[in-house]
């Protein structure tokens, strides 16, 4: 909006999520120069320096919620100020290639603390594997980061395959090229695991079942034949590093890994004590790394 003799200034972006992973919101927002009230959600810490490139407010606070959105809309000066502090925050912490370098050192310091040479994989067969639980292609936002991590990884060299479940998918997504879909800069590797889908079962073939508890049960079934085939997979394979989103999984892929390092890229933690105390043991297997 215009305000007299002020810089033109964008719109403060409200984030009001209950729960989040890292938000792209904010990162994206920041990028344009424009100014995030954000609930206190993981990655807030990261992506948003609290009064100066944005606000963070307690979840569930409707009142400082509002205060906060308020201050910024009244306030077109401290709007323009706080957007370009955001920008230049987003730029320097989070750029596209120091992120990947940051994230490859990081992951291999921790596979190898003792400075050991990492052990190569087949020369023609993928160097990692990148196991992921979800649809692919599809119209999720999972599947899309799933996708630019593995694009970003490769583009530093490193020779990724994506392994996930051949499961149900939309049709006019199915028949989609992951390279293009995606926006990717090469080809995409990747291995689609033999499931039994019991969540289409629930969701399409009988949907009466498609109350608790049978979607919950259906996932863990399909999650389960997912875990043996990609376990299988891994096994055969001779990728030197075993990646991936779905802790329960990996802890799968930790035991037929064969002393391989089992990176876990961490979005939220399970709120169940025995959860909870199930993880702690999947970390203490191997070399297992958040």
């Amino acid at each position: 909006i215009g305000v007299t003799g002020v810089q033109t200034c964008a719109l403060p972006i409200s984030l009001t999520s209950w729960y989040e992973g890292t938000s792209l919101v904010t990162l994206e927002a920041g990028a344009s120069g424009v100014p995030v009230v954000s609930t206190d959600v993981a990655g807030t810490d990261d992506t948003i320096v609290n009064g100066v490139t944005g606000m963070v407010v307690p979840v569930g606070d409707d009142h400082a919620f509002a205060t906060a959105l308020l201050g910024l809309l009244d306030d077109p000066v401290k709007r323009l100020a706080v957007g370009e502090a955001a920008r230049r925050h987003v730029r320097a912490q989070f750029g596209r290639a120091d992120a990947v370098t940051a994230l490859t050192d990081l992951w291999t310091r921790t596979a190898f603390p003792d400075g050991r040479d990492v052990p190569g994989g087949s020369p023609t067969g993928p160097e990692w594997l990148y196991v992921a639980n979800a649809r692919f292609p599809s119209e999720k936002a999972q599947s899309y980061q799933i996708a630019q991590m593995v694009d970003a990884i490769e583009a530093e060299g490193v020779a990724v395959e994506l392994v996930h479940p051949d499961r149900a998918n939309l049709d006019d997504i199915r028949v989609e090229d992951p390279r293009s879909f995606y926006e990717l800069r090469g080809p995409l590797r990747r291995h689609a695991v033999r499931v039994f889908d019991a969540v289409k079962l629930v969701t399409i073939d009988q949907p009466v079942l498609n109350r608790p508890p049978w979607p919950g049960l259906a996932f863990a079934v399909q999650a389960l034949t997912f875990a043996i085939g990609a376990a299988r997979h891994a096994r055969r394979s001779r990728a030197r590093v075993i990646y991936g989103r779905d802790w329960p999984i990996l802890w799968a892929l930790s035991l037929a890994g064969a002393g391989r390092p089992v990176v876990w890229e961490a979005h939220d933690l399970p709120e169940r004590d025995r959860s909870r105390s199930w993880l702690r043991g999947v970390l203490q297997i191997g070399r297992a790394h958040v």
